[in-house]
């Protein structure tokens, strides 16, 4: 907020007036004070109706209007003012306030403004890519989760996402705050919404979440350009952005125009998921598909035929049903589809998820369980046929191992026909790509300028971050990077050291035989060195991802891992933050003594004898190694190594490990040295 000394000069004449007077009365201010008493006034997006402002913090309300006009606000039984600067810009600052509501919020002007259904709670940040961005229509148990969702203590705001060269004042326009309810909650941050949901059970305040998210982004993208200054890795970057957005009108013209071209093939997507009639054509048994192709699934049709393909596609298979399955209720169960599916059992739709029209892609990790109405099965020759519509990226029946595509009885599942293999296809209509801004958001600090920014008057009690894969081939760097962005975001709000907890990456792709030198495992070391922040936590979820999916969908136990840092560290509860941290070794006797921190309980293997410790000599050739519990440290050794220098645990893109607590969280993987790794520092 910037002013004129002739806004200070208002602002501090009428302060003073309300303080010699017990209060402000328009009625008697000067014709001369150049104040506008009747203004038109203006929001901030951030503030709606069934918002949570941050209770222990003065609470700043945020708007416009013309420029000297003066707002008057209340908030319950508190009264303040505020003059808009020269931009037209005010913030009216109310004492702060305890838990609880709801509150009605009202701004005076031309149009008065009243808010409804404020709370007064703890307000988080939610932010990272794409593993916070996951909503909880694609988590594990969604159904189950969405249905138990009535907790109105719970509030959402999700940001449009956006980018910008140069630092934003105000958010775009949104649908604002949203009361937690099963209708909304799945559209919401999966890892936010557990996190925030446990927080709420144990201390019983309010709780919003902001979630500021965008998938495939990396760190320096989240932070700002002074900051990103302090690091001269940067700066060709950042000078390079600067170039592309001088040609930036070129850009949007070039942008639209593929846009109405993409367009036009839309609406020929939308007659064909609106045609009910051809659709049970092509659906039924007696539809002649001998002219299609043939496609093995589970697949991405992009690597079994159809390269570079978006837009619809029939897909067909014809099966054999016993004679004792006859009229029986059956389970159709393709695993999951990308993005959007009509799926249909001889001729008569029986299912699918998304939508054309009104798009929605949060179900392209969603496996699908389809019921089959007893009165359509017939003995012998029955046809699945599924239409599927890909808007973006890959696309088809892909997702579960073929195994577990079947046709099953429904009231006896051990009762089953696999339907994965060669099924026939169709292309229906191929639409272009969806067209794409030269200067995307992976520039330095664009993310930072718009989606960060804005948030910056707005108090809050923390963050909480999910973000590291995309900058994995840099792990060295994100060592300076990501505690740098920390600090940015401190320095900004103006909270001090302001909770900030993290997930570190969780295990992915294949399992390797031998131990090995990772990048993954490099960036897990540097998430691991940012605990060095005072008021930092992280979550491990190192045996809770899935090796062919980098969207693991038990986000249940990021939100509660999290959760556990900020119950422990921020709201004072009993309870353990983490698991096993290592602090430091000895070698004794040929062996390796490693001691941790944060052992709750004691140490223990989870499921058997400890698993993913390696060990070398100087040498530096890890081979694995045995390891015991020995009270509240591991020993490690083995026999081949006589002199070891160096250990090292859960070391590998998807080790195999086991180390816990007796509360059952995992040690973090780590190394004891500090030989050189595989990624880069710049």
């Amino acid at each position: 907020m910037s002013c004129r000394p002739l806004d200070f000069f208002i602002v501090f004449a009428i302060l003073a007036f309300a303080l010699f007077s017990g209060g402000c009365n328009t009625d008697q201010l000067s014709p001369n004070s150049n104040v506008d008493l009747s203004s038109e006034v203006t929001l901030d997006p951030l503030f709606s109706d069934n918002m949570v402002l941050q209770r222990g913090l003065p609470i700043k309300i945020r708007g416009w209007a013309k420029p000297r006009a003066l707002i008057a606000i209340s908030l319950g039984d508190h009264k303040g003012r505020a003059v808009a600067d020269s931009a037209g810009e005010w913030i009216a600052v109310l004492p702060s306030m305890t838990a609880g509501g709801p509150y009605e919020l009202s701004v005076n002007g031309s149009s008065p403004i009243t808010l409804r259904n404020i709370m007064i709670g703890d307000v988080w940040i939610c932010s990272g890519q794409s593993n916070m961005s996951f909503t909880v229509n694609s988590a594990q148990n969604r159904d189950a989760e969405k249905a138990t969702a009535t907790n109105s203590n719970i509030r959402f705001f999700t940001l449009n996402r956006k980018i910008s060269d140069t630092p934003l004042e105000k958010l775009d326009l949104n649908g604002g705050w949203v009361v937690c309810s099963p209708k909304t909650v799945g559209a919401f941050s999966a890892v936010g919404y557990f996190f925030g949901r446990e927080i709420q059970k144990e201390i019983g305040v309010p709780i919003g979440l902001i979630n500021t998210s965008w998938g495939g982004t990396v760190a320096e993208a989240w932070t700002s350009v002074p900051m990103l200054r302090t690091m001269a890795d940067f700066d060709a970057r950042i000078a390079v952005a600067a170039e592309i957005l001088k040609s930036r009108k070129m850009d949007d013209e070039r942008v639209a125009k593929l846009s109405k071209e993409r367009d036009k093939k839309l609406l020929e997507l939308w007659k064909i998921e609106s045609d009910v009639k051809v659709q049970k054509q092509i659906a039924s048994l007696e539809f002649d598909d001998s002219s299609w192709g043939v496609m093995k699934v589970p697949a991405m049709w992009e690597r079994a035929g159809l390269s570079g393909y978006d837009g619809a596609v029939w897909f067909r298979k014809t099966i054999d049903i016993p004679k004792e399955w006859a009229g029986k209720t059956l389970e159709l169960r393709p695993g999951p589809i990308d993005e959007v599916d009509i799926a249909y059992f001889n001729g008569v739709r029986v299912g699918g998820m998304g939508g054309v029209k009104k798009y929605n892609n949060e179900f392209w990790n969603v496996s699908r369980k389809y019921a089959i109405p007893a009165d359509l099965v017939k003995p012998g020759k029955n046809v699945i046929a599924i239409l599927i519509f890909d808007l973006s990226g890959a696309g088809g029946i892909w997702g579960d191992d073929g195994t577990k595509m079947k046709l099953v009885v429904k009231e006896s599942p051990e009762k089953a026909i696999r339907i994965d293999g060669e099924w026939k296809y169709n292309p229906m209509v191929k639409i272009p790509p969806n067209p794409r801004h030269k200067v995307g958001p992976n520039n330095p600090a664009f993310l930072f300028n718009a989606m960060i920014n804005p948030l910056l008057n707005f108090p809050i009690a923390g963050a909480i971050w999910y973000q590291g894969e995309s900058n994995a081939g840099r792990a060295y760097q994100y060592r300076r990077l990501f505690p740098a962005m920390i600090q940015d975001w401190r320095i900004r709000w103006g909270e001090g050291d302001f909770p900030f907890y993290f997930v570190q990456l969780a295990n992915f792709m294949r399992r390797e035989a031998e131990p090995g030198n990772s990048a993954w495992a490099e960036l897990r070391e540097a998430q691991l060195m940012a605990l060095r922040l005072p008021n930092t936590g992280m979550a491990v979820i190192i045996d809770v991802g899935d090796a062919k999916d980098i969207h693991p969908k038990n986000k249940q136990d990021v939100g509660r891992r999290l959760a556990y840092n900020a119950l422990n560290q921020h709201y004072g509860k009993k309870i353990e933050r983490c698991g096993p941290i290592y602090k430091t070794m000895k070698i004794v006797n040929g062996k390796i003594e490693l001691s941790f921190s944060d052992v709750g309980g004691g140490l223990i293997a989870k499921g058997g004898k400890l698993k993913g410790f390696a060990i070398a000599g100087a040498d530096r050739k890890f081979v694995w190694a045995e390891a015991r519990i020995k009270v509240d440290q591991v020993v490690v050794w083995n026999e081949n190594v006589r002199s070891p220098v160096a250990v090292r645990y859960a070391w590998a893109n998807n080790p195999e490990c086991n180390l816990y607590n007796k509360e059952k969280l995992p040690a973090t993987p780590f190394r004891t040295d500090s030989w050189p790794g595989v990624t880069i520092d710049r």
